[in-house]
C-alpha cells in the first residue's frame, strides 16, 4: 500500500497534543502513514531547513489536521497553512481542543468537517476520514483510552491559560511628561497610591522625556510602567511635549515624540 502523508499544523506551544495525535495514529494504522508534524525533531532532520521542509511538506501532503484552539486559530501562519491546503483540494480537519468549540472556528475554519478532540466519537470520525484516505476499513479499537490521553493534554493547556502569573517585588516606574505632572492632572495622586503599594520599589518621574524613558528602559528592569502622558492621535506615538488641551495635538512644531 502506498503511504498517504498527513500535515498536522499547529503551534509550537500545542506540540505536545501534536506528538501524541501522530503517535495515535502511527500506531492505530500500523504505519501506513508519513505524519508531518513541524515540532517534531523525526520529522525534521537535523540540519534540514524548517521552512524548506514545511513547503515540501505542503506541497505534497494528501490531508491536513489543523489544531485549532483559542490561542492558534487567530496565528497568520496557521491559516496560512490550512488555505494552501484547501486550495489543492486535499480534506482539511479542524480539530478543536482546550476548550474552542466547533461552533467556535471563524471562517474559513468553520466552513470544514471538524472534530472536537478528547472525544470517542469526534476520534472515530477522525479515523474515519484517514481510513477513507487510505481506502481501508477504519481499525477496530476503542478510542476511550486515546480520547482520556489526548484530553489530559487538553487540561494542561487549559490550567497553563487560566493560571495567573505572579512578579515577586515588581519594579515600578510611575512617570509623567512636564504638562501632565502639573497638579491639576493629578499625577501626585497616581505616585502616591503605587508609592504606598509597592514600597520602595517605584521610582518617579516627573516630566520626563523620551530621551530620559529611552535611558531608563535600557539601564533598569521594569514590570510595571504607569505613563501619564498624551498619545498622538493618527500615529499612537507617545508625545512628551505639550499638547493643546482642546486639540490634544502638539504645540511646538517639532514634538518630542516616541
Amino acid at each position: 500500500m502506498t503511504r498517504k502523508r498527513i500535515f498536522v499544523s499547529h503551534i509550537s506551544a500545542e506540540k505536545d497534543l501534536a506528538a501524541a495525535l501522530k503517535a495515535l495514529l502511527d500506531e492505530h494504522f500500523c504505519d501506513t502513514l508519513e505524519i508531518f508534524v513541524s515540532s517534531d525533531r523525526e520529522t525534521i532532520r537535523a540540519g534540514e531547513k524548517w521552512l524548506d521542509a514545511v513547503d515540501q511538506a505542503l506541497k505534497s501532503a494528501h490531508m491536513q489536521i489543523v489544531l485549532c484552539s483559542n490561542e492558534s486559530v487567530g496565528r497568520p501562519w496557521v491559516n496560512f497553512e490550512a488555505g494552501a491546503a484547501w486550495l489543492r483540494g486535499i480534506p482539511v480537519i479542524p480539530v478543536c481542543h482546550s476548550g474552542l468549540g466547533l461552533n467556535d472556528l471563524p471562517v474559513p475554519l468553520g466552513m470544514l468537517q471538524g472534530i472536537e478532540c478528547g472525544k470517542p466519537e469526534s476520534l472515530s470520525k477522525l479515523y474515519d476520514a484517514v481510513a477513507a484516505l487510505l481506502k481501508v476499513p477504519p481499525p477496530s479499537f476503542d478510542l476511550s483510552k486515546a480520547a482520556l490521553q489526548l484530553r489530559a493534554i487538553e487540561e494542561t493547556y487549559i490550567a497553563a491559560r487560566q493560571a495567573v502569573p505572579v512578579i515577586d517585588n515588581p519594579r515600578v516606574l510611575c512617570a509623567a511628561s512636564a504638562q501632565y505632572s502639573a497638579p491639576e492632572y493629578g499625577f501626585d495622586l497616581d505616585a502616591s497610591i503605587l508609592e504606598a503599594t509597592f514600597q520602595g520599589r517605584v521610582d518617579v518621574e516627573r516630566g520626563i522625556t523620551g530621551t530620559r524613558l529611552m535611558a531608563l528602559l535600557t539601564s533598569r528592569k521594569y514590570d510595571i510602567v504607569h505613563l501619564v502622558l498624551q498619545a498622538d492621535r493618527d500615529s499612537s506615538a507617545l508625545l512628551f511635549s505639550d499638547v493643546d488641551p482642546h486639540t490634544l495635538r502638539p504645540v511646538g512644531p517639532l514634538p518630542d515624540t516616541m
